[in-house]
């Protein structure tokens, strides 16, 4: 096991997986090669919106298994590209790992699926898809705004004066 990555559990955590080996912060080329050498990414975290190691882990050609709740759900298909992990046991987590590593037919299956879903997905692209969902809010917030105001004027008598949206 490789632990890449540093923290203030990192002594915690060496004493409980001695016979893991840790890295600490990797970056870049560094990063790259090390994360391509892997043979399966485990990355239990839930709160990583953006989920920047799952992405790193498919466009490196590395199935991961990952919490199924936030960004991964985005970018892994369970049993296809990855493993989801839907539940806060790590016994349960420990488990399906173990399966996985030793079903190799389905992790090389998974690793030969992993880039497709991410290489496209530079942060221009993400940018873009995230201005298009800021825009179909505002889109359909300015819709109800213009249903209001219609609404309002077909109430208003001729002669009446706009008097904004408090007015009655």
């Amino acid at each position: 096991m490789v632990v890449v990555g540093d923290g203030p559990h990192r002594r915690r955590l060496s004493r409980l997986m001695p016979h893991a080996r840790f890295v600490g912060l990797r970056r870049g080329e560094d990063l790259a090669r090390i994360m391509a050498s892997l043979d399966l990414v485990v990355h239990p975290g839930a709160d990583e919106t953006f989920c920047q190691v799952v992405q790193e882990s498919l466009c490196s050609g590395v199935p991961v298994v990952t919490a199924a709740s936030g960004g991964p759900l985005d970018l892994v298909r369970h049993g296809d590209n990855g493993w989801l992990w839907a539940c806060d046991d790590p016994a349960v987590l420990a488990a399906q790992v173990a399966a996985i590593r030793e079903d190799r037919a389905s992790l090389a299956a998974a690793r030969d699926r992993t880039r497709p879903l991410v290489v496209g997905r530079t942060w221009d692209v993400i940018v873009d898809e995230l201005l298009d969902h800021y825009a179909h809010v505002f889109a359909a917030r300015s819709t109800d705004r213009v249903a209001v105001l219609v609404g309002r004027a077909a109430l208003r008598r001729p002669g009446d004066q706009n008097l904004g949206w408090g007015a009655r």
